[in-house]
């Protein structure tokens, strides 16, 4: 799994303490993992992560995402998580508002967890 597989960091404010075990530990919810430090997104080949002290903003949000197929296509609506950061932005979708809404407390308590760590 790690070697030239090993997660890449997406942010410009540096890598994780421990990425072997941040991303072994992490909870998969949808297609992506979230762990103590950091979330981890599917890149293929292999995964990124943005360490949760550099999101700057993180927004619940349902999108309109047009699929196209044989029959014509058609839009349905899709929870995802906006994501602002210090390398750039990303969105994560997922099949469910639940899977979402889990995946958005992860983020914020990771983003809370860390600047408690940095107040001490």
């Amino acid at each position: 799994m790690f070697g030239f597989m090993t997660p890449k960091c997406a942010s410009n404010t540096g890598a994780v303490n421990d990425i072997k075990s941040d991303f072994k530990n992490a909870e998969k919810i949808g297609e992506y993992r979230f762990g103590d430090e950091a979330c981890y997104l599917p890149e293929n080949p292999g995964w990124i992560y943005i360490p949760y002290r550099s999101i700057d903003n993180a927004k619940n949000a349902v999108l309109q995402v047009t699929h196209s197929c044989c029959s014509g296509g058609h839009t349905m609506a899709t929870p995802s998580i906006l994501l602002h950061f210090d390398g750039g932005n990303k969105t994560l979708q997922f099949d469910t508002e639940s899977e979402s809404k889990k995946a958005f407390d992860r983020i914020t308590a990771g983003q809370s967890a860390d600047t408690s760590s940095q107040q001490n």
